[in-house]
């Protein structure tokens, strides 16, 4: 656990990232600014953290390594269109050049990249990562609201799940759907 001072200086920062992404819609203004961005993310996703005593705080780390890459992607599309231009071929190529580049970076392969995106996108924002593991959300990518809180449900009723028996529990869920 982060100490409490740690943990406010991490709300104020998370909070000040919230605010420079509300504006991702806005144009870079200055080069210094995205590389600011980029050195940041890098240094996020790169970074280990000490604070790792438990599945909710790896979680909550997971999930703000999807949010960061989700906000450079933003970014980095962007400005790329900006200045080339908008077409859906030009669009696909800024894509391309943006996985390339947080690969480069960072050393993550794009599938992983997306996987940290998808994950954020699905989960982010939620209360799942109160009591999902990161395999369990990993597990839970293509599932629909009501499986994600069932598993939730067993999850909080038995943290000690292993990931076989969330599959087990994914499975006898959906075939009593049908």
């Amino acid at each position: 656990m982060l100490p409490k001072a740690s943990q406010t200086s991490r709300v104020r920062n998370i909070e000040e990232e919230k605010n420079m992404l509300e504006d991702t819609g806005q144009p870079v203004r200055s080069a210094a600014e995205l590389e600011a961005l980029l050195k940041r993310v890098v240094a996020e996703i790169n970074g280990e953290s000490n604070a790792r005593s438990n599945t909710r705080t790896e979680a909550l780390e997971y999930l703000e390594k999807g949010r960061s890459i989700v906000e450079l992607m933003h970014k980095l599309e962007s400005e790329y269109i900006r200045v080339t231009g908008d077409s859906p071929a030009l669009r696909k190529r800024a894509k391309s050049v943006t996985y390339d580049f947080i690969n480069h970076t960072t050393g993550l392969s794009r599938d992983t990249i997306k996987l940290y995106a998808r994950c954020y996108a699905k989960f982010g924002g939620t209360d799942a990562c109160d009591y999902l593991r990161i395999s369990d959300m990993q597990l839970l990518l293509p599932a629909d609201r009501d499986l994600i809180r069932y598993i939730c449900e067993c999850r909080r009723d038995n943290p000690d799940l292993r990931r076989e028996e969330v599959r087990e529990l994914m499975r006898e869920y959906q075939k009593h759907r049908v």
